[in-house]
């Protein structure tokens, strides 16, 4: 799996108690309900779309790879966003988890990130883990042609 993005990394160097923390928090939430981890990063997953997070989409599409999910898993949870966040919002979320899944097939490949992807990795915060805070993600602007106003 690849690192998280460099201003995270920051984020940690600059405020390890606040880091630590949130990250317990995380862990603890998880912990307190019966769901499988691969359960609650697809849940996770589905919250971010639902809050027009690319960050947290593609970071959770990550986990929930890394815990079990299947690729058609991440891509069910695309076609589930259409009935609740519109067709348009739903092609977002299906294009972000296509990115996560070319990425690890690169990654798989050779083990490591290529140079294109290690670019693309620092660009506008597009990771976000648990371990991450949830409200400096970029919010995924509405498609102009879906009529929708946003939320």
């Amino acid at each position: 799996m690849p690192k998280p993005p460099s201003f995270y990394q920051q984020f940690v160097e600059d405020h390890p108690e606040v880091a630590t923390a949130y990250e317990r928090l995380g862990e603890t939430t998880r912990r307190a309900g019966p769901l499988t981890d691969r359960e609650c990063e697809l849940i996770k997953l589905a919250l971010a779309a639902g809050a027009r997070l690319e960050g947290a989409v593609h970071s959770h599409a990550r986990r929930a790879l890394d815990a079990g999910a299947s690729e058609e898993d991440l891509r069910h949870v695309g076609l589930l966003a259409i009935t609740t966040l519109g067709f348009p919002s739903a092609m977002t979320v299906r294009a972000l988890v296509e990115d996560v899944l070319e990425e690890e097939e690169t990654y798989e490949d050779d083990g490591s990130l290529d140079e294109d992807d290690e670019d693309d990795e620092d660009d506008e915060g597009d990771e976000d883990d648990d371990d991450e805070l949830d409200d400096d993600e970029e919010v995924i602007e509405e498609e102009e042609t879906s009529g929708e106003k946003p939320r």
